[in-house]
Formats: structure tokens, sequence, C-alpha cells
């Protein structure tokens, strides 16, 4: 497994390819977490979360606990993942990104933390119930966590096809 760090991005560059998971470690997690400038919380659910993703890693003494949990959606259904890419425009605050998608629509996250779940879990299962919604991350019906989408983002139909 490589290094999701070294994935290409830049000015200009545009690809759209089938997704390979690179290595992204619990510290890789934290140090993105402090380069952010966010705080890593534990909320009352156990689940580690820096406000993008909430996923099921043991705390540390000094994460912050927070009365909140989250609740997978019922209304989910299973995401098929199509690829990973890049669209060629810096200044956005996220890495490459994700799509997935079912019939009824098409959800874009950043691949990093698609990374953190496979490197820490191995074989996981997709699901969401919308475009704008948490991707839940499910494994032999254990919830273990949920990735926001990005806002604002999107991949041109002509990278995609």
């Amino acid at each position: 497994m490589k290094n999701s760090n070294r994935r290409i991005k830049g000015e200009g560059v545009r690809y759209f390819e089938e997704y390979r998971p690179f290595k992204a470690t619990e510290a890789d997690f934290r140090k993105r977490t402090d380069k952010q400038h966010a705080r890593m919380n534990v909320c009352a659910d156990g689940m580690l979360t820096d406000g993008f993703i909430c996923i099921k890693l043991p705390p540390k003494e000094d994460d912050k606990l927070v009365d909140r949990r989250f609740i997978p959606d019922e209304n989910a259904r299973s995401l098929e993942l199509i690829g990973v890419g890049w669209e060629g425009i810096v200044g956005i605050a996220h890495s490459v990104m994700v799509l997935f998608q079912n019939s009824n629509f098409k959800v874009i996250v950043d691949a990093f933390y698609v990374d953190l779940f496979k490197t820490a879990f191995g074989e996981v299962n997709f699901l969401g119930s919308g475009e704008f919604k948490a991707v839940q991350v499910w494994q032999n019906g254990e919830y273990l966590g949920a990735i926001m989408p990005l806002a604002d983002v999107y991949f041109p139909e002509d990278l995609i096809n």
C-alpha cells in the first residue's frame, strides 16, 4: 500500500482513475488534523472526530470529550466506489477526491479518509442517503464511522466518462 500523500495533484492536473487504497495511519490523521488547526474530539459514543470524519479509533488522553453522537441514517443504501481523481483546482482545502454513486445520486469525499478506513479496517462497505449527506462506513454489520461529503466540488462529466 502506497502512502496517501503521494497522489498527484496541482494546478492544471486533471485525472480520474480506478481507486487503489493508499496507506493512511492514525498518526497521519492526527498530523493532518493539527495542520488544519482542528482539534481531535472524542464523541460520547467513543468515535474520534475532527469535524470531517468520525471513526472508531482509540482516543488519546488529551483528546477533548464532546457530547455528540453520530447516528447512522437508516435510509442509507449501498454506494459503489467509482474512482479517484483531481480536478486541477488549487486552493481547495481538500486532497484528491473519491467519487461514490448509487442509482439516485453521486457523492464526493476526501480520498485520505477513505484510505484511513481501509488502512484501519481492511474491506469495508460504504453507504449513503444523499449527495450532501455523510458516507457511512460499515463492516460485517458494525458501524465504523462516517465521512462528510465535500461541498462545492465536482468531477466534470468529461473527466469521469
